[in-house]
């Protein structure tokens, strides 16, 4: 056999030790966080809920501990009233999705009922977001 006929065959064999590695390895994407706790979700979500009701703001929850990033909108125009997370919960990716029955004041004095999903992740932060 000439030298470059086994250089190439040297080539294919070192390739082909090295594919079932980068198979069984991936291709270095960072894994996935952990998958939220459900009973945290539904607990942080209350204590939220219950902070909008009393007039704070999502920006006072990122100061406690554990901080909780809560991306909803309709608390900075509108006053929580009232709210009742249903029974039970789905898994959605690593999340945990909560129902929500809420009653709000809006700037007029009108009183709005509506139902809202949460998404709420609990790990490696506290992140609650209408969905």
């Amino acid at each position: 056999m000439d030298a470059s006929r086994l250089r190439i065959m040297h080539c294919f064999a070192v390739i082909a030790s090295g594919l079932p590695i980068a198979f069984f390895t991936g291709c270095g994407a960072p894994p996935l966080p952990p998958m939220a706790n459900a009973d945290e979700a539904r607990s942080a979500l209350s204590t939220s809920l219950e902070a909008f009701k009393r007039g704070e703001t999502s920006e006072s929850l990122t100061k406690r501990s554990p901080a909780v990033y809560f991306n909803d909108d309709r608390w900075q125009a509108n006053k929580l009233i009232a709210f009742t997370i249903l029974d039970g919960h789905e898994v959605y990716g690593q999340s945990v999705r909560l129902t929500v029955n809420v009653t709000f004041k809006k700037p007029d004095g009108t009183q709005v009922e509506r139902k809202v999903p949460y998404l709420v992740d609990t790990a490696p932060a506290i992140v609650i977001v209408p969905g």
